[in-house]
């Protein structure tokens, strides 16, 4: 558990504020059985992602660009590129298990470029493919790939445009989508979105449905009310650019596109609205606990007598759903004052449980059903949860008790051939080059991945510390300070954590990368202390006062101080950015002398590796271990983000910024990966497998000392072998019989190895190979 000092500012969970919709033209359809609605122009209404006391269009001027038209060509004023407006009816974000895909949308979509969202065709989303001069196009998939003449945009740190926040430019190329589907059986239908840059606006049938923003997180909406029997359009605007562009301002490419995957599900009357694990371990016991919260939903009224079940280890436990309150009555005011939600509880002592860690990374399978009151079921989840505790004590970042070292790397999604789309295929091989590699961490630079990612993390055992979507690199120090992308931060945040809450990978959440230090930032760590205390929290502009804004601007003196309040309310942990040896080993020279701060230090990012680069690694590794309160880092990036062309001849290469026109341009910059874009390792691989390898070896005067450097397990599952050679020439080789030891501890015995006479002019060597046994 982590404790906290009180925020600077204390914001009201968001779902307290009230929810209304957004009403926008109806366009007449050219399809029969199609009811028109009347036209609702200027809707005024308060969201509760605009923040309390603001109204749709008052955050920032409203300009041409920015409103779309009616078929009178009459302005809607629907705040699609208003800052302070982040979605229109999305559905609340919960784990993402509870949206099980029952009707795959992937594949070939009707697709039209224009040149902004003012210039889509008039009625472009009430028409039925196959269009007149439209083409397919893929889904998942970036446009800015796939030969649209839209091309994709490298930058670092300076935005892609000239303009001033918050708003985007007038040329705007934005992607017009529609497919069609059948009408699926269940009383709720709802659709999903798994990413789309920069964002999407939704229409089934002509009727507006939604609006959402957040390039890397889902948005799904209810389409239920909008569906005609048989076959049903759908239609999706995606701008390239909007206010939402000015906080994702990461390094790496801007593209284009619906990039995730898009799905159908359906639910009944009643549905699991959201379901949360929490698998606690505790290492002095070997015990665990199991606690599940289901939240349900309806249509209308939950009856009495509903009741969630959750069934673990052969155990079924049933809780009541509370029903819900009286509406009238004289009993109205007290039933609402005691109904907390339709939350139900259930928990399970899981004794002598087999823990989660990403050396030992086991899952155990949970099924959740809702069922009525005469025990009928009439939905199922099934889960895989991991038992684990995270915590810090003694300046150290322990996973089950045990301190950890961090041999963790930044991951972008990237695909040489189609860019932000990344297949969980491809994301299980780059887990197992990682793992092959003794990575054991991942920081989701800068924005949350697919959640398949963290479903393979949790299976195959990688750290990962979950990243916001937000940086404002472009406006670092000033962007957010103005206050109109607030609810746009706050949003980020919790929905990312209401998303990813379940899973045993995650072990820390970041606020988001290089925004300064806002006000919003104290608030967003508020609200993950108060919803999530199980996990840190981090975020490296919490530091910037002591450590520079990357972590070598400031001098010894501010670093060797205790932390303020608002900096201790903001990062548990102390993330710099590219601080050098010298200086994480003064500071934790001096924090070791001083007991000034009880934090640990782990790099958020270090050891930039660009070109022929990654020197000086393995000194860092020293320095992690020759002191306990530097916890290890994360290497910028893992992949080169190069994009693969070819030659009129067919010779392939890597593009990178300029190579397709875009201006401005941080040209090879983005070329700074451990691997390749293809994902062949560098060099520098090798050195950081052997640096951060799990088991020592080492021989001195006929004595072999193996050291065990893994946290949680022991070397059962290691075989060592050793062989001598002459000038090359193998003299003689044997297995060593380990005996038992520990994690953190070491043995030596001694170890007669036979050796022919050493003659003048003749190299001895010993070699020592660790390996996995088979099986």
């Amino acid at each position: 558990m982590f404790s906290s000092v009180s925020p600077a500012i204390v914001v009201p969970p968001l779902e307290a504020c009230s929810r209304s919709r957004a009403h926008v033209a109806r366009r007449p359809h050219d399809r029969p059985n199609v009811p028109s609605k009347p036209s609702l122009i200027g809707p005024q209404w308060i969201s509760p992602s605009v923040g309390v006391g603001h109204r749709v269009g008052q955050v920032e001027p409203m300009r041409p660009a920015d409103a779309l038209s009616d078929d009178n060509n009459t302005p809607l004023r629907w705040p699609l590129f208003s800052a302070g407006v982040t979605e229109m009816s999305r559905l609340p974000m919960a784990n993402h298990r509870v949206r099980p895909p029952e009707i795959m949308l992937d594949g070939q979509w009707d697709f039209l470029l224009v040149d902004s969202p003012a210039a889509a065709p008039d009625g472009w989303n009430m028409r039925m493919p196959p269009l007149d001069g439209w083409r397919s196009i893929d889904v998942p998939g970036v446009w800015t790939l796939q030969d649209t003449g839209d091309h994709p945009h490298y930058t670092n740190i300076v935005m892609p445009w000239d303009e001033q926040p918050p708003h985007a430019p007038d040329a705007n190329p934005t992607g017009l989508y529609c497919t069609t589907f059948d009408r699926p059986d269940g009383d709720r239908v709802v659709v999903a979105f798994g990413g789309a840059e920069s964002l999407l606006a939704v229409w089934c049938n002509g009727t507006f449905v939604g609006m959402g923003k957040d390039s890397r997180l889902d948005s799904s909406f209810d389409l239920t009310p909008h569906l005609v029997d048989g076959e049903n359009l759908l239609s999706v605007m995606v701008p390239r650019w909007s206010d939402a562009t000015w906080i994702e301002d990461q390094d790496h490419w801007f593209h284009g596109g619906l990039h995730r995957s898009v799905w159908l599900y359906t639910t009944g009357s009643q549905w699991i609205e959201d379901v949360v694990f929490d698998a606690d371990y505790d290492h002095q016991t070997g015990d665990g606990t199991l606690a599940a919260t289901v939240e349900v939903a309806a249509t209308g009224v939950i009856p009495a007598g509903w009741q969630a079940r959750v069934t673990f280890g052969g155990t079924s436990k049933d809780a009541d759903v509370p029903a819900s309150p009286t509406p009238t009555g004289i009993h109205a005011l007290v039933d609402a004052y005691d109904f907390h939600g339709h939350k139900a509880h259930v928990s399970f002592a899981a004794p002598d449980v087999e823990p989660w860690s990403a050396e030992s990374p086991v899952l155990h399978d949970v099924r959740v059903d809702l069922v009525d009151a005469d025990g009928v079921s009439h939905q199922s989840i099934d889960a895989k949860v991991g038992f684990r505790r995270v915590g810090i004590t003694g300046r150290q970042l322990r996973v089950n008790g045990a301190p950890i070292l961090v041999a963790g790397v930044n991951r972008h999604d990237h695909d040489p051939d189609t860019g932000k789309t990344v297949s969980v295929e491809d994301m299980r091989a780059e887990l197992h080059t990682m793992k092959q590699h003794n990575i054991n961490a991942v920081r989701t630079s800068h924005y949350p991945n697919d959640p398949a990612l963290l479903d393979l993390c949790d299976e195959l055992g990688l750290y990962v510390i979950d990243e916001a979507n937000v940086e404002s690199h472009a406006r670092h120090d000033s962007l957010l300070h103005s206050g109109v992308f607030d609810a746009a931060v706050l949003e980020r945040v919790r929905r990312m954590v209401l998303r990813d809450r379940s899973h045993a990978c995650v072990i820390g959440w970041s606020l988001g990368n290089e925004s300064g230090h806002a006000p919003v930032h104290n608030a967003a760590a508020a609200w993950i202390r108060q919803v999530d205390p199980t996990r840190f929290v981090q975020y490296e502009g919490g530091i910037n006062n002591s450590w520079g804004d990357r972590g070598d601007a400031a001098g010894p003196g501010s670093r060797h101080r205790t932390p303020s309040p608002g900096e201790r309310s903001i990062t548990d942990v102390i993330c710099p950015m590219y601080a050098s040896v010298e200086q994480i080993t003064e500071w934790a020279e001096w924090v070791e002398q001083t007991d000034g701060d009880d934090r640990p230090l782990i790099l958020c990012e270090f050891n930039h590796a660009m070109g022929n680069s990654n020197g000086g690694l393995d000194q860092y590794w020293e320095a992690f271990r020759s002191h306990t309160a530097l916890g290890g880092g994360f290497i910028w990036d893992w992949r080169d983000q190069g994009i693969r062309q070819a030659t009129e001849d067919g010779e392939e290469w890597w593009a990178y910024g300029g190579h397709f026109g875009d201006e401005p341009n941080d040209g090879n910059f983005c070329i700074n990966g451990l691997v390749d874009p293809d994902g062949i390792p560098h060099p520098a691989m090798r050195e950081l497998k052997w640096l951060a390898r799990p088991v020592a070896v080492s021989y001195d005067n006929g004595a072999v000392t193996v050291e065990n450097r893994r946290s949680h397990t022991s070397l059962d599952d290691v075989a060592i072998s050793w062989q001598v050679e002459s000038d090359g020439t193998p003299m003689g080789s044997g297995e060593l019989e380990l005996p038992a030891i520990a994690p953190g501890e070491s043995a030596t015995w001694e170890l007669p190895i036979p050796t022919p006479r050493i003659m003048p002019a003749h190299e001895m060597t010993l070699t020592f190979t660790t390996s996995l046994k088979k099986g």
